[in-house]
């Protein structure tokens, strides 16, 4: 009987963990969700779709570890301006790059898409 009980202990446990690790995580999902928007809106193949996908999903964790560099002292305001201003030139024009969308569309839509997001705050 401890057998059978230790046996499906086993199960659930492995069942339940198989499950989080097919959880995506909530910037895996924005990144996700902007890839899909952002090719929608430029009319992209899925190659440049998952393209702007990686870049997007870097440019925020480059976004959160500039955050907790604020957050623990180790830059100074300016310091964290200037860090955020390069992360998203450098993903803008990495985005261009894999695209062949121009910057300056790439800004324009990325401003239209804060004010949307606003609006439905």
């Amino acid at each position: 009987m401890k057998k059978y009980l230790f046996i499906l202990l086993a199960v659930m446990v492995s069942i339940t963990s198989f499950a989080q690790d097919k959880k995506k995580s909530k910037v895996q999902v924005k990144a996700e969700k902007y890839a899909e928007v952002f090719a929608k809106e430029f009319s992209l193949n899925e190659e440049q779709q998952k393209s702007v996908y990686e870049i997007k999903l870097q440019q925020i964790k480059d976004y959160g570890n500039n955050n907790k560099a604020k957050k623990n002292g180790d830059v100074t305001a300016e310091a964290f301006k200037e860090k955020r201003k390069e992360i998203g030139k450098t993903a803008t024009k990495k985005i261009s790059e894999a695209t062949g969308v121009t910057s300056k569309e790439i800004n324009a839509f990325n401003k239209k898409l804060k004010e949307q997001n606003k609006a439905k705050q």
